[in-house]
């Protein structure tokens, strides 16, 4: 969040996996680095909400 102590903001890796999907909150940093590979690579943005019930 931009109001959190800057210890706090960092970025973390995760290794990709195929067929998993990587999901977290809008407010934490993040990128997608540029593809080096010889393979096409997908990624997806889009907007999610968790329903409660």
């Amino acid at each position: 969040r931009d109001d959190a102590p800057e210890d706090r903001r960092r970025f973390v890796y995760l290794e990709p996996e195929v067929g998993h999907a990587i999901l977290w909150e809008s407010w934490l940093r993040h990128e997608v680095p540029a593809n080096m590979g010889e393979e096409p690579r997908l990624s997806i943005s889009f907007n999610y909400a968790l329903k409660r019930d």
